[in-house]
């Protein structure tokens, strides 16, 4: 049903790939060719949506989210965007907002340049998905290009990250050159010297923990404030750190990579295929000792694997959000729970250790799933539908056999073969089994919703 009153809302986006491409895609000239479509329709202009600078592969713009949020509200009915392109390049993502998202609220949309009308049959309408298939390519496309230029100037020994690693600093006279940070360089010394002693990771991350110094995560936002955890360093941080061959002068680039242009999720790519260019910079590090350390951390001795208990890595602490730690007391009669992260840094208050015998832990869970099994009517799960359906056939018919017997006793009395006793005689009995089949036929049907429902009931337990 289409309203009556279109309460319009407008929405425009501008990437700066956009931008670049032509001048037509400019916010302004967006927002003056859409409220000129709504003079000449006559439509009323409730609210203007905007997100400049974002992609239209990212739906979690500010913009957008307002624009939905608007529709659960009902403040508008109506969306209007220059083309496709502006709701987005995401194939998938756009067809669930055109396919079922607006028409779950009964919202009308219009891309103007596409001659799209949700509420009117047009052939445009038919090839949205292609008009999206193109969009999509187009930002792929664009994705691939910024990848390979990217990729280009590593190879050239260009830096390419947003901030300098930690020991180094962006030279402000070329962002694409790496200079010594005075200050963070010497922790990278002393990071060096450590494991030169004979330190592992862990133990040097406790060192720099305990000395106060602020690891490169909090190095790199000084304007942040200071909490009582922004100074732990993490064995992690120190690894990368000794295992970096940039504090050698060869600049090291193309660790990770996102999965694709679509998300923003990074994976770890394997050391092979890192983009490693030599003498780029000044090193930090001397080029026997890097290589030294690189020895001795292969022949580190790992850490034994701790036995893996049933919820093992399913345990977060609820006030700090790390992992719950399963430990072996010392004298391996009992595991326990305890807070990782006020394991290894209780000295500094940090959280608190929440300790809980792990075996009453895990006994209490069963338990629990064990009583949820017990509520549930197995007999009922059990029951084979196709038996349902056997019994249900077999009352239907026995239904029609019934009627008619009542219809032949009908035509019986017309025609004088029997008296009106007999025909009342034969309806009374009839419709008395009519009436026991329906009821049959109706229990069989709570039996089979029960059934389904305790199902239900159970799946969501």
């Amino acid at each position: 049903m289409i309203p009556s009153h279109f309460l319009v809302g407008i929405y425009i986006r501008l990437s700066r790939e956009d931008e670049k491409e032509k001048e037509s895609s400019s916010v302004e000239s967006q927002r003056s060719y859409l409220k000129d479509y709504i003079e000449k329709k006559g439509y009323q202009l409730i609210k203007e949506y905007t997100d400049d600078g974002y992609t239209g592969t990212n739906f979690q713009r500010p913009g957008f989210q307002e624009l939905l949020n608007d529709i659960k509200t009902k403040k508008i009915n109506m969306i209007l965007v220059k083309d496709l392109s502006r709701l987005g390049r995401n194939n998938s993502q756009v067809s669930f907002y055109l396919d079922e998202y607006f028409p779950l609220y009964n919202i009308r949309f219009v891309a103007i340049d596409n001659d799209y009308d949700s509420f009117i049959q047009n052939a445009s309408k038919e090839y949205a998905w292609l008009t999206n298939g193109i969009n999509e390519t187009y930002c792929l496309d664009i994705s691939k290009k910024v990848r390979s230029a990217l990729k280009i100037r590593k190879e050239k020994g260009l830096f390419t990250g947003w901030k300098a690693p930690y020991g180094y600093q962006k030279d402000p006279k070329n962002p694409h050159k790496l200079i010594i940070d005075p200050k963070a360089s010497k922790i990278v010394k002393q990071i060096f010297f450590l494991a030169y002693q004979g330190n592992r990771p862990n133990k040097i991350a406790t060192i720099l923990s305990n000395k106060h110094i602020l690891p490169p995560s909090s190095y790199a936002n000084p304007s942040k404030k200071e909490t009582l955890t922004s100074h732990l360093w993490s064995s992690k941080t120190i690894q990368d750190i000794l295992t970096n061959e940039t504090y050698l002068g060869n600049l090291t680039q193309g660790k990770r990579k996102k999965i694709n242009y679509k998300l923003k999720k990074e994976i770890r790519i394997p050391k092979e295929d890192w983009i490693v260019v030599p003498n780029t910079h000044q090193p930090i590090i001397d080029h026997d000792l890097f290589w030294f350390i690189q020895e001795r951390l292969k022949k580190s001795t790992p850490y034994p694997k701790k036995e893996k208990k049933l919820l093992s890595d399913f345990l977060f602490c609820k006030e700090c959000q790390h992992k719950i730690s399963i430990i072996q007391s010392k004298d391996k009669k009992r595991f326990y729970c305890n807070c990782s992260y006020y394991k290894k840094y209780s000295k500094l208050h940090a959280c608190t250790p929440h300790t809980l015998n792990y075996q009453t832990l895990e006994n209490n869970i069963l338990n629990i799933i064990q009583n949820l099994f017990q509520q549930i009517d197995f007999s009922s799960i059990k029951l084979d539908s196709s038996i349902i359906q056997k019994q249900r056939k077999k009352i239907e018919k026995e239904l029609l056999t019934a009627n008619a017997i009542l219809d032949q006793a009908y035509m019986d009395q017309t025609t004088k073969k029997i008296d009106s006793n007999q025909y009342q005689r034969i309806t009374s009995k009839i419709n008395s089994e009519i009436n026991h089949l329906n009821s049959l036929k109706e229990d069989l049907q709570n039996k089979e919703k029960n059934s389904k429902q305790h199902l239900s009931d159970f799946l969501k337990l």
